[in-house]
């Protein structure tokens, strides 16, 4: 179970993309992580025997061209847009625990013509998770430790510039994973 609130775009790895929502119900291995913190003790099917188990991710995406990111449900397009993250978890017996780093940066052209502007917004969190094999559940803990987000505004034609940086507090998540195995 995993209560989901609208954050923005689903940006994460390809297997992540190519189900969209579906995956929230999936939430597996590393891609996992920020969608249900369970992910970080979930077994594959392979794996659950074994003793030692780990995962990572690691995802780029680069949108080119003039669109609208749908950021903060502003309505401004960006000229370029990136995004950059990735994960690792380590899964001893039934524990589970890994980090978890997401950036996004965006360029906008003000509507003048005559500034640019880049955001760069990055999220650092750590996750701890337990599995009960016997009953196919896991539940999982995330931790934002820190939110940042970067501003700098450039003239196009003059050398001026303006930077703001924004720390936001720490947040958290709680998630619960069901996986019956073969019923």
């Amino acid at each position: 179970i995993l209560l989901e609130y609208p954050e923005g775009p689903v940006v994460n790895s390809n297997r992540v993309m190519a189900l969209g929502g579906a995956y929230v119900g999936v939430a597996e291995g590393a891609d996992g992580h920020l969608y249900n913190p369970a992910s970080f003790a979930y077994r594959y099917p392979h794996t659950r025997n074994d003793l030692v188990d780990w995962d990572w991710a690691l995802y780029w995406l680069n949108v080119p061209g003039r669109r609208n990111p749908d950021l903060y449900g502003g309505d401004q397009e960006a000229t370029s847009t990136s995004w950059l993250g990735g994960g690792l978890d380590i899964k001893i017996g039934g524990f589970g625990a890994g980090f978890h780093v997401n950036t996004l940066e965006y360029q906008l052209e003000v509507e003048d013509g005559t500034r640019n502007e880049i955001v760069a917004n990055t999220s650092f969190g750590l996750g701890l998770a337990y599995s009960l094999h016997q009953l196919d559940v896991t539940l999982g803990s995330y931790v934002y430790l820190f939110s940042w987000t970067a501003e700098l505004e450039t003239g196009l034609h003059t050398e001026e510039y303006d930077l703001a940086l924004r720390t936001y507090g720490a947040g958290s998540r709680i998630g619960l994973l069901w996986a019956p195995r073969n019923r």
